[in-house]
């Protein structure tokens, strides 16, 4: 299994999470290893070597960057009770 690094303000809000709702540790683990997954992605779309980004990869790193906020924002809602904010990353 490859390391699981998060950057430190993911890691505070899922430890914070993890602390108050009791969370099981295989649920934590997928929530980081979701994190750390879309991070990379966007990692190797960034990397590309082409001078000028193509239309749809643009679009793809739209797309994991938006996915990356909406499960932090969401998890952030969590923690300081927030359930208005929660909804609405979760519909999204």
């Amino acid at each position: 299994m490859e390391k699981i690094e998060l950057l430190p303000y993911e890691l505070r809000t899922l430890e914070a999470v993890k602390q108050q709702f009791s969370l099981e540790r295989n649920l934590t683990v997928g929530i980081a290893e979701d994190l750390n997954l879309l991070a990379r992605l966007f990692e190797q779309v960034m990397s590309c070597r082409e001078m000028e980004f193509k239309a749809g990869r643009v679009v793809v790193r739209g797309l994991i960057q938006h996915a990356h906020c909406l499960l932090i924002g969401g998890l952030q809602a969590i923690e300081v009770g927030n359930g208005a904010v929660w909804s609405a990353c979760m519909r999204h």
